[in-house]
C-alpha cells in the first residue's frame, strides 16, 4: 500500500510463498511470477513424506491452483517447465540456475601436483549415493599404485549418516578431507582447485529434470565434471555441450573407470577451455527475465 509494485515473485520451495503471493495478487490486483527451484509434488523426497492421502491430494490442488493462476510459472529446467504447462499454466519461462561472475578471481593459476582431487560441494545423500563410484575408485587404487598415493577426496556439505562408513568397507577413508559447511567464497576457492568435480542425480521420479545449481558454478570454474546419472535427463543434455563434461549411466562401470583416468592422466595439461557459458552467468539470466516480465 505504501510502495505501489507492478509486480511480485513468489519463489519455493517452501512453496508457501506462492500462497502469500498468490493473496497478495488478488488483494492488490498486481501481476504474479511464481517461480519454482524445485518442483511440488513431484520433488525427489514427496513420496517419502509420511502424508495421509487426503493431504497428499490437498498438495495437489493447492499446487495446481498457483500453477493456473500465475501470470508466469518459472522453472529451472526443460521437463518441469513441461510438466508446468500440462499442469495448466497460463505462461512458463524456463530460467536456470547460473552462475555469478563477480565469485571468481579474474585470474587463478592452478597450482601442479601429482595429487589428484576429487572434489564435491553441497548435499550428499543417500539418494545421490551410488556404489559405482567407490567400487570404481577402489578398484583404481588397488591395481594403479600412483593412483592410489595421488588420489585425494574433499567434500564439503551435509552428507548422509552411512557416507564415512562407506568409505571405509572401501578403503579410501584416509582419502577424504570433509568439511561439514564452508562458506560459499570457500567453495569456489576449493572447486579451483580440484582436477575434478563430481554431480550425481537420485534415482527419483524427478530425475529427468533435476539439474543441481553446483553445476553452474562448476562450469565456470572449467574445471572437469563428472556427472553420475540417468541419460537423456536435462543434466546429460545441458552437460553434452560442454567439453570438459562426462556423464556418465548409473551402472556404466567401465565408462566410468575410463573417464576417471582420462582425468587423471591429463590433471597437469594445461587446457583453455572457452566453451561459451556467459547465457548461465546471473547478469544474462537477468536481462532475459527482465524481458519476459516487460512482455507480461
Amino acid at each position: 500500500k505504501k510502495n505501489p509494485i507492478d509486480i511480485v515473485i513468489s519463489t519455493g520451495p517452501p512453496h508457501s510463498m506462492h500462497l502469500i503471493a498468490q493473496k497478495i495478487k488478488s488483494l492488490h490486483k498486481i501481476k504474479w511470477l511464481a517461480d519454482f527451484r524445485d518442483p511440488w509434488t513431484d520433488i525427489e523426497y514427496f513420496d517419502k513424506l509420511p502424508l495421509l492421502s487426503f493431504i497428499k491430494k490437498k498438495h495437489m490442488q493447492l499446487e495446481k491452483n498457483i500453477v493456473t493462476n500465475a501470470d508466469m510459472v518459472i522453472s529451472v529446467s526443460p521437463t518441469w517447465t513441461q510438466l508446468f504447462n500440462k499442469m495448466g499454466a497460463k505462461h512458463t519461462f524456463y530460467l536456470p540456475n547460473g552462475y555469478d561472475s563477480e565469485d571468481y578471481p579474474l585470474y587463478f593459476k592452478q597450482t601442479l601436483t601429482k595429487d589428484f582431487k576429487i572434489g564435491h560441494f553441497g548435499l550428499y545423500n543417500e539418494l545421490r549415493d551410488h556404489k559405482i563410484l567407490w567400487q570404481t575408485l577402489s578398484e583404481l587404487t588397488n591395481s594403479i599404485k600412483e593412483f592410489k598415493l595421488d588420489l585425494k577426496l574433499f567434500f564439503a556439505g551435509e552428507v548422509h549418516n552411512d557416507f564415512m562408513n562407506n568409505l571405509k568397507c572401501y578403503n579410501l577413508s584416509e582419502k577424504i578431507e570433509y568439511h561439514s559447511y564452508i562458506n560459499h567464497s570457500e567453495a569456489i576457492h576449493n572447486m579451483l582447485k580440484c582436477d575434478l568435480l563430481l554431480v550425481t542425480q537420485g534415482k527419483t521420479k524427478s530425475v529427468l529434470g533435476r539439474i543441481p545449481a553446483k553445476v553452474f558454478e562448476y562450469l565456470k570454474a572449467r574445471r572437469p565434471i563428472l556427472a553420475i546419472g540417468k541419460k537423456n535427463s536435462d543434466l546429460d543434455k545441458l552437460l553434452s555441450n560442454i567439453s570438459y563434461a562426462y556423464f556418465i549411466d548409473y551402472n556404466n562401470t567401465n565408462r566410468l573407470k575410463d573417464v576417471i583416468l582420462e582425468i587423471y592422466n591429463s590433471r597437469n595439461v594445461n587446457y583453455e577451455f572457452s566453451d561459451h557459458i556467459s547465457h548461465f552467468s546471473r547478469k544474462n539470466q537477468a536481462k532475459q527475465l527482465a524481458k519476459e516480465i516487460n512482455c507480461l
